[in-house]
């Protein structure tokens, strides 16, 4: 629980820098442009089937409805079961209620206007930063998916429909909440990081160390109590029947953690932060003066951004990459890379069609690209394509090379980004985001294919010394698809 006060810190940090600490007129406090026009599209084109739908979603997570359903539901896992469910009972009620408290804390300290669009709601005298509706509908129907796939292990595949539907509900609030020009959408980012910390930090404390029964079993005597943290909580799923609701949760909260700097950089870049606009000026200028006297070194950056470290280069050879792991039938690991891969890419188009901002307008520019901004594409590449590289084809490597593998993946990265602003194309805010938003990438996914790992059996690797799969180097890269590990027979003592 004194991760709660941390919880609190960043919220109310997070929500100053949207406001930027309260400076300028109200009505201009915590706009961001990006948010704007996110706001107005949905304004613009509201019909009424979907103004009718979002409604039915907003009402699931009011006050009245998440008091409801929540003491209904405590009732009921203290009263259906043969054995109460105490702890499942405590669990969901903490968790509401301690998401609340945060909610109401950091909307008293915040202050964040709502939308200037039309609203389909009244607005309650409260902080639009962040989105309490969508805070309450992570910890109630977020609680009672974790309750469902920890209390039903080896009961049947349907538990995992029944989760993601239960998951889903804060997903379509907090969309329903934007639609309805109720929040930002940063305002329903705040409420799912509030209500999945939340959760974890209750969880932590209330669920980790006792044992849920399994089928044909019962639980006799008192549960017994293990160590009070994340990791324990996320200890108590393990096994490949009862990670669904661990990795799920887990690789949400990884891939917030890992996007938070992104988050900060894309907020100061948006809201002009007067220090990171000079700094980018600044660098612009200098290096432009530099390249205007020096045409063979723009040759030699030339060379290096639009053919050694192209993204079409990098893409190639991560797809080479990936058709010989298919041919060593290492299909996970090749499905990592792919998705690693495609995702940053994806996701890169998408910020920048999202963020719309201009490149640098250099007199005498010695370099043009096309496009927008932020982030980098080159920077965001490199990273992840070096990152596939690299973890992929580490095991290979004799130890010794080692640190030259990471300095070639380090200077490649470096120098992308170098480039670029170098040849004019690129503010130095853009290549740092483009390599914060490309190592978030590579941390959520490369954590979904360490859960593959755990779930297959396999002993828990050092990523940063042994990559990603160091048996790559063995005939058989991983097990087969269908294969389960056989139940121990009889030692030489029992015959």
């Amino acid at each position: 629980m004194l991760l709660l006060p941390v919880l609190v810190g960043l919220m109310v940090g997070s929500g100053t820098l949207l406001t930027g600490g309260g400076t300028g007129p109200a009505a201009d406090q915590g706009r961001l442009p990006w948010e704007d026009r996110v706001n107005r599209y949905f304004a613009e084109e509201r019909v009424a089937p979907l103004t009718t739908f979002t409604r039915w979603l907003s009402t699931l997570a009011d006050t009245e409805s998440v008091i409801g359903v929540t003491l209904v539901c405590v009732v009921a896992l203290l009263v259906l079961p043969q054995v109460a469910w105490r702890a499942e009972a405590l669990f969901l009620a903490a968790s509401v209620v301690t998401q609340t408290a945060v909610f109401l804390l950091v909307t008293a300290l915040v202050r964040r206007p709502r939308p200037d669009v039309p609203r389909l709601d009244g607005a309650p005298p409260t902080s639009s930063f962040p989105s309490g509706h969508v805070g309450a509908a992570v910890a109630l129907y977020g609680g009672l998916a974790v309750i469902l796939l920890l209390r039903t292990r080896g009961r049947g595949r349907w538990r995992y429909a029944a989760a993601t539907a239960l998951l889903l509900v804060p997903a379509a609030v907090a969309l329903s909440r934007v639609y309805r020009g109720m929040h930002h959408p940063t305002d329903v980012a705040g409420g799912l990081v509030n209500g999945a910390a939340t959760l974890l930090i209750v969880g932590s404390v209330v669920l980790s160390g006792r044992d849920a029964p399994t089928s044909g079993t019962a639980r006799t005597g008192p549960p017994r109590r293990t160590r009070t943290t994340v990791r324990a909580l996320a200890a108590r799923c393990s096994g490949p029947d009862a990670t669904f609701a661990a990795r799920l949760l887990l690789t949400a909260a990884v891939t917030a953690a890992a996007s938070v700097p992104f988050a900060l950089s894309l907020v100061l870049v948006e809201s002009g932060w007067p220090p990171l606009y000079r700094l980018d000026e600044a660098a612009a200028e200098r290096l432009h003066q530099a390249a205007l006297g020096r045409p063979g070194w723009v040759r030699a950056l030339h060379v290096l951004t639009d053919f050694v470290w192209d993204p079409v280069t990098l893409r190639l050879l991560v797809a080479l990459v990936v058709f010989w792991l298919l041919t060593r039938r290492a299909w996970r690991l090749a499905a990592w890379a792919s998705v690693t891969a495609v995702a940053g890419a994806l996701t890169g188009v998408l910020v920048k069609s999202v963020v719309e901002r201009a490149r640098p307008h250099l007199p005498d520019p010695v370099a043009h690209a096309p496009g927008f901004s932020f982030p980098s594409g080159h920077a965001m590449t490199a990273v992840t394509s070096c990152a596939v590289l690299l973890l992929v084809l580490l095991p290979l490597v004799p130890r010794a090379w080692h640190p030259l593998a990471w300095a070639l993946a380090v200077i490649s990265v470096v120098g992308v980004g170098c480039t670029r602003v170098a040849l004019g194309v690129h503010w130095v805010s853009d290549v740092v985001g483009g390599w914060l938003l490309g190592l978030a990438v590579v941390a959520a996914t490369t954590w979904v294919f360490e859960a593959w790992r755990a779930d297959a059996g396999r002993r828990r690797t050092t990523v940063t010394r042994e990559g990603l799969e160091p048996e790559l180097s063995a005939p058989a890269p991983e097990p087969p698809l269908d294969v389960r590990a056989p139940a121990a027979g009889p030692t030489a003592a029992d015959r």
